[in-house]
């Protein structure tokens, strides 16, 4: 899961997503949030990985 302060900034890096993924996408979900744990980040990563 992706949480931002700004989902328009995070849709403008989706070029630079897709030189890393080849079109293949993970599931994910994008959140926009008010505020993040800290004041000073912008994004917000939570990562699962299944066996």
């Amino acid at each position: 899961m992706i949480f931002t302060t700004d989902i328009e900034k995070l849709k403008a890096a989706i070029p630079t997503r897709k030189l890393y993924v080849n079109n293949q996408y993970p599931s994910s979900n994008w959140v926009e949030a008010e505020r993040l744990w800290s004041e000073n980040s912008f994004l917000e990563i939570e990562v699962v990985v299944l066996p």
